[in-house]
């Protein structure tokens, strides 16, 4: 199963089609094995509704490449001023240098919302 890893970080998200929707996010998360638990606090974003938000995350992942990996996560956004919502996402992630390639698609319980298929490149160290 492997080792207990912690993780801590803070994360933008850029939305290109959307000039209101910039964040970023201070996370903390915990993993052993495939399974990730994080929970994340939403320190800035163009939103002002998303500002203040806290999202809990369960994720999963499964090698079947090298360096290659499907993943699995289902969350729970709780603004600051509304009542919360679940999401879900499905993705396929590869290793690339000193980070990583995702594609990945997601959707919201939410009213009006839109699900999203999203390109992203890691970078760890």
């Amino acid at each position: 199963m492997g080792p207990l890893e912690l993780e801590i970080g803070y994360e933008y998200f850029h939305y290109s089609e959307q000039d209101d929707a910039d964040e970023g996010e201070l996370f903390l998360g915990i993993g052993l094995g495939p399974v990730t638990a994080s929970v994340s606090y939403v320190v800035h974003a163009d939103d002002a509704d998303a500002e203040g938000s806290t999202v809990y995350l369960i994720e999963g992942d499964y090698a079947f490449m090298p360096d290659t990996r499907v993943l699995a996560g289902l969350g729970y956004d709780d603004p600051n001023d509304e009542s919360g919502v679940t999401f879900w996402m499905l993705g396929l992630a590869r290793e690339s240098g000193p980070g990583e390639i995702s594609l990945t698609y997601a959707s919201r319980d939410e009213t009006g919302a839109q699900s999203l298929f999203v390109a992203g490149y890691t970078i760890n160290f």
